[in-house]
Order: C-alpha cells, then sequence, then structure tokens
C-alpha cells in the first residue's frame, strides 16, 4: 500500500542521518536522531542537553556535556528543523520536531555539518525522497 510521504501517525516518527562527507581536505561528520509528531502549527522544540547524553555511554562517566560548544551544535539542530519545515510544501500538515540525539567528532564536525544532518534527518523521518524538495547540500569547505 502506498502512502503519502508526508503522511504522519499519531506515534512519533524517529530518524537518524550520519553525514560523513569529504570536502577536498576538509572532512564533515555528524549524527543526528529527530522525533517528528503532529502537531496544531509548526514547531521545533528546544534541544536539551540529554541529546549529548550519549557521550556518558561512550566516554564513561566523566564526559561533559551541556557548554558552550553544545549551545552551538544545538543552535545548528534548530536551524536545520527549521529549514526543514521551510522547505515543506504548503499542503503539509504541522509537525512538532524534537532533536533527540546529536552525536559530534571533535576532529570532524565542522560548522555546518549539524543543521544539514537535522534536515536530511528530517526529511528521512517524513520519508520524503530527494526530488520532493529543494536540495539541502552539505557543507563545502
Amino acid at each position: 500500500m502506498a502512502t503519502d510521504p508526508l503522511w504522519v501517525s499519531d506515534a512519533p516518527i524517529r530518524a537518524t542521518f550520519r553525514l560523513a562527507h569529504q570536502a577536498h581536505a576538509t572532512a564533515h561528520w555528524a549524527e543526528v536522531t529527530v522525533e517528528v509528531t503532529p502537531a496544531s502549527e509548526h514547531e521545533v522544540a528546544p534541544v536539551t542537553d540529554q541529546a549529548f547524553a550519549w557521550r556518558m555511554d561512550v566516554h564513561g562517566p566523566n564526559a561533559r556535556y551541556g557548554g558552550s560548544y553544545d549551545a552551538h551544535l544545538a543552535q545548528e539542530a534548530v536551524e536545520g528543523a527549521q529549514d526543514a519545515l521551510k522547505r515543506l510544501p504548503a499542503n503539509a500538515p504541522a509537525l512538532r520536531i524534537a532533536v533527540t540525539r546529536i552525536k559530534d567528532s571533535p576532529v570532524d564536525t565542522a560548522p555546518g555539518d549539524v543543521k544539514h544532518a537535522t534536515t536530511q534527518a528530517v526529511r528521512r523521518a517524513l520519508d520524503i525522497n530527494g526530488d520532493s524538495l529543494p536540495p539541502s547540500h552539505p557543507p563545502q569547505s
């Protein structure tokens, strides 16, 4: 049974996108997970520190998260979610986007990487292929 690519169930839809791109000598890497739910109007939820809690599992109990660097990544995620909402067709249902995980690499995550990964994660959650919307390109260096 074919479904409308913008159909959203009452249950949250989760999707993850991993950006792994090499542009000249610069690596671009980020992994973002989003949760999309129906809403009365388009909305992007604030990103909480919990989006970075994965570091405790990877780096142990002394891992840190929630500082100014993470605030910058969270802002990129909000911008990426807002960008995804702006790219939806006018007849798209109202959606709430929550970014639930932002994974970065201190060496390979460049400015714009989290924004791009978030936009693509929303597209994936809504099952939107590359032909349905204007493209969102990975950052170039």
